[in-house]
């Protein structure tokens, strides 16, 4: 017994403790990995979701440009980085708050921080956040599936306090929690998700059996990729029961924050918060045929010292559910066969011309370490761009800069239709259709089909897609299937214009 307090003040002691040095209990983790055929010939797509913390909670580093090494197969590759925020992922909730009679006195206090310090910050990050909440004391109550915000701030109202515990639905609660979030399918293909589960409790009311159960449930939660983030609190300030809590994020792979005034939750919450919005997403190219079964190493430069997560294994490329033939690429979930060029004298244009796709692979991300790992010599001085042939998209001709472009990121700026004249930003997995939901919506064009393209950025170039458009898609006056965007170009969808701007 005497042990096992000592194992419990210990960790509850290290929540409290100074920031710690760098690989000493510090957290890095490979959350998870997607593979998927690139539209650049011969290469995938390799996405990471990479999530850093130190021990009391904050995300590594808390401000500026991460200093992150990334490793394939034991070899540096390059990689361009974002943020789960400005990039194509869902985030899976399913929020667990203890409704035990020891809560009667703290529940309305958590209520209004919950609401205010994870609710209505999640509710910012738009639509692509689903959320269920879900209350335990006796028996476990609240929503059957996950949805928006709104719902679940409803859902939160609800809960109230069970008067009289007898038992204590804790494992139910969490195993159910974890079930919802993994089963949960996303509301935009091609997205990569994030299910978590979020704990507010004191850990307290189980059996010694029923301990055992619920290290197993974060043992079910990491295989599920779900991971559990407690927020640890004790209205009654016992301590003994937090090692349940502690146990099950470490099984899950997820974090441990211990709240020990109810002035204390908005520092819990902001960190988790932060954490889950701003966790790194990593971009890099691959060959297709070297990727699979490789492991995928990443480390953080923190305090002096690289902070590693655990190497992971990387899946063979598919594209959804499926496996490209080898002349496919994907896009949002579809294999898209590549379109082969009628001759000769577009493949030496494409071999030679500057901007073209060999081009990249060349001398773009990952294309010299690419060439020097396989034994190929350097490539020559890219020659000047040759005629351009009939079908093929290349550079727009040299234009000045139009006095609306903007001085920021990439955009399209819309030259027809109802909104001419807007900005539109771009983004990784930019999509534009008929159909609900795009990220520029051409509804008002009959003549543009419901999916009609999407524009993917793989860190080095941003790319337009064509996706099986009845009508077509047109750059500068050539129909595509693929084609790399350069500033001043323009594209037509259906019969509407538009202009790819980048500073």
């Amino acid at each position: 017994m005497a042990t096992r307090s000592l194992v419990v003040c210990a960790l509850v002691a290290a929540v409290a403790a100074r920031p710690a040095v760098a690989g000493e209990r510090d957290h890095a983790l490979i959350d998870k990995v997607d593979v998927r055929p690139s539209p650049i010939n011969g290469l995938a797509r390799v996405r990471a979701l990479v999530s850093a913390t130190e021990l009391q909670g904050a995300r590594i580093p808390q401000e500026g440009k991460p200093d992150l090494t990334v490793k394939l197969g034991g070899a540096k590759i390059p990689f361009a980085w974002g943020v789960a925020a400005q990039a194509e992922v869902e985030l899976d909730v399913v929020l667990v708050v203890a409704t035990t009679d020891a809560f009667a006195g703290s529940l309305d206090a958590i209520r209004d921080a919950l609401g205010a310090g994870l609710l209505t910050p999640l509710e910012k990050l738009g639509p692509r956040v689903q959320i269920a909440v879900l209350g335990y004391g006796n028996t476990t109550v609240g929503q059957k599936r996950l949805e928006t915000v709104t719902k679940a701030r409803a859902a939160l109202a609800k809960l109230e306090v069970d008067d009289v515990t007898t038992e204590v639905a804790l494992v139910k609660a969490v195993s159910d929690a974890v079930a919802m979030a993994a089963r949960q399918k996303p509301k935009q293909v091609g997205v990569m998700q994030r299910p978590i589960v979020i704990v507010v409790s004191d850990g307290d009311g189980i059996t010694d059996e029923e301990r055992h159960e619920i290290i197993k449930a974060g043992e079910v939660a990491a295989k599920k990729g779900v991971r559990i983030h407690a927020l640890a609190f004790s209205p009654t300030k016992a301590r003994r029961p937090l090692l349940t809590l502690g146990e099950l994020a470490k099984q899950s792979s997820g974090t441990f924050r211990w709240i020990q005034e109810v002035e204390g939750w908005p520092v819990a919450l902001g960190q988790l918060v932060d954490q889950l919005a701003n966790q790194y997403v990593l971009t890099a190219l691959a060959p297709l045929e070297e990727v699979a079964g490789k492991k995928l190493a990443v480390a953080i430069n923190f305090a002096g010292d690289p902070l590693a997560a655990p190497d992971v294994k990387v899946p063979a490329p598919k594209c959804g559910k499926e496996v490209c033939e080898a002349d496919a690429y994907c896009v949002r979930d579809v294999c898209v066969v590549r379109a082969r060029a009628p001759g000769r004298g577009v493949m030496l244009w494409i071999m030679l011309g500057g901007g073209g796709l060999l081009g990249l692979v060349a001398i773009g991300l990952g294309g010299r370490a690419i060439a020097r790992r396989r034994g190929a010599p350097k490539p020559a001085p890219m020659p000047a761009p040759m005629p351009m042939p009939t079908g093929v998209a290349g550079p727009a001709p040299a234009m000045a800069p139009s006095p609306a472009a903007p001085a920021g990121g990439p955009v399209l700026i819309v030259m027809s239709g109802p909104e001419a004249g807007r900005q539109v930003p771009l983004h990784h997995g930019f999509t534009l259709g008929k159909a609900p939901g795009h990220h520029l919506s051409l509804a008002h064009d009959g003549t543009a089909s419901g999916n009609h393209a999407q524009i993917t950025f793989d860190g080095q170039a941003w790319t337009l897609t064509d996706l099986g458009s009845t009508n077509g898609t047109f750059a500068n006056g050539n129909r595509v299937t693929t084609v790399r965007l350069f500033p001043g170009m323009t594209v037509r969808l259906g019969s509407t214009d538009v202009r790819f701007w980048q500073p």
